[in-house]
């Protein structure tokens, strides 16, 4: 990664670091799991200790004084933001009544340990982020996987036409695939030859349009299925609409590496939300 990290970059690295290993929160902890997590993704800037003289700095691979003045300065936002949301509070003073806390140790608040537990994996780290999906999804389309695991390496790489693409084409696979499901589930002959059709013709803003306003339209699948769908499904068809457009149109300038970012970052829901009613559709033949 050549760009500067900013700090929700650095929270997101730091969050997930604490998910995988829980532990006491404190500036020097803070930094030293920061530091290795801004290293496995290839953060520039970091003042790194030859190894050869690493017994000077108690076996520290880091020398943090010597990292750059950016990398520093995001850091300490991210620490900043963490304490400032109530994630994480003082530990009462050995003198408690007579001393304020000292501010170097803190407990995870309950808050603190809700925003731990609902980290997922960032695009720069791609191994993880498979892992991540495929724990999040048991059953994973291969399509879907292979298109997800292109659009990592092709982030990674700073290809982001490239990127935006196969992500977009992972959220069309899952459009076609809810299209396939939501033809058994359908009782109406004449609004299934209807979905047909569209299926068949791959007038994909049309089927996007059809399994949508039927899916708002009935009662019958479930709230604990529907839930979320809305944000869900607009993400799904932004990156088709991207992926149509913007990274393969002639006249569009370029693919934003940002937009593509958002659109990895949001990926892993929008493909749980879309197996979850895919799932539902399969076993409601004729119920819609």
């Amino acid at each position: 990664m050549s760009d500067q990290p900013a700090p929700e970059f650095m929270l997101s690295l730091i969050r997930l670091s604490y998910r995988q290993s829980m532990g006491d929160f404190g500036y020097q902890v803070f930094i030293s799991r920061l530091w290795r997590e801004l290293d496995k993704v290839g953060t520039s800037g970091l003042g790194k200790v030859p190894e050869q003289d690493r017994y000077l700095y108690a076996g520290q691979p880091y020398n943090f004084s010597a990292s750059s003045y950016e990398v520093k300065a995001s850091a300490i936002e991210a620490y900043s933001r963490i304490l400032r949301s109530g994630f994480v509070v003082e530990q009462p003073s050995d003198n408690f009544g007579t001393a304020p806390p000292s501010g170097q140790w803190f407990r995870w608040t309950e808050r603190g340990k809700m925003w731990i537990e609902e980290a997922h994996a960032v695009p720069e780290d791609p191994s993880a982020y498979m892992h991540y999906l495929r724990d999040l999804v048991g059953n994973l389309d291969p399509v879907v996987e292979q298109y997800v695991s292109e659009a990592l390496v092709s982030f990674d790489r700073g290809a982001d036409f490239a990127a935006a693409v196969m992500v977009g084409a992972a959220c069309e696979k899952l459009l076609y695939l809810l299209g396939e499901a939501m033809v058994s589930a359908i009782a109406s002959t004449a609004e299934r030859a209807r979905l047909e059709k569209l299926f068949e013709s791959r007038r994909i803003a049309s089927l996007s349009e059809f399994l949508r306003e039927k899916i708002d339209a009935t009662k019958e699948v479930p709230y604990s299925v529907k839930e979320g769908i809305g944000a869900y499904w607009s993400a799904m068809v932004e990156a088709i609409r991207q992926q149509r457009n913007d990274a393969v149109h002639p006249m569009n300038a370029k693919a934003s590496r940002d937009s593509v970012r958002l659109s990895l970052l949001a990926l892993p829901a929008v493909i749980k939300s879309a197996a979850k009613l895919h799932s539902w559709l399969l076993e409601n033949r004729a119920r819609i």
